[in-house]
């Protein structure tokens, strides 16, 4: 029995991931790369205009944050919860979970841009996991393990553990 509720509980806490969005649109210009530091790391997002640049600035200021499996705010927050409230930052509303946001965009891309969702399975059936791409082969995403963080897209295990790429913003 302990087994089983065991086995439920990591369920969950591997599914709880999700969020949606509705938007309006802005043109993405880049014209000469502008790298950035963030805890050691250097995010090359280049000279990004308008909702790109938002976006990767919100992200930047999560960086540190802890996980917390449901959390929202700046004291504890999961991976959907962080792209929502970074998507919220410019004006777009996602849905919750990181599967409701997964199925509510149709947008696949297989070579991702700034701002892109970039979403991820722990579990043999469903998303279970998502971060925003900011370039540089690099995503911000919130870690069970690290919290809100920086990560390169070829680390293990998430380069084995991509679902798929959602382009929000056209």
């Amino acid at each position: 029995m302990k087994h089983i509720l065991i086995s439920v509980f990591l369920v969950l806490l591997l599914a709880s991931c999700s969020t949606s969005i509705r938007f309006s649109t802005e043109s993405q210009s880049k014209s000469e790369t502008k790298p950035f530091s963030v805890n050691s790391k250097t995010i090359d997002i280049g000279d990004y205009e308008g909702v790109y640049k938002k976006l990767v600035s919100e992200a930047q200021r999560w960086i540190g944050v802890p996980y917390k499996w449901g959390g929202q705010t700046m004291d504890g927050v999961d991976c959907s919860a962080f792209v929502g409230n970074v998507y919220k930052s410019v004006g777009i509303s996602l849905p919750r979970t990181s599967t409701q946001q997964f199925e509510s965009y149709s947008t696949n891309v297989e070579k991702p841009k700034v701002g892109d969702l970039m979403f991820f399975t722990f579990t043999n059936s469903q998303i279970s996991h998502v971060g925003m791409y900011v370039g540089n082969d690099q995503f911000i995403h919130a870690s069970s393990s690290k919290g809100v963080t920086l990560q390169h897209i070829k680390d293990r295990p998430y380069a084995q553990k991509l679902v798929g790429i959602k382009r929000i913003i056209d």
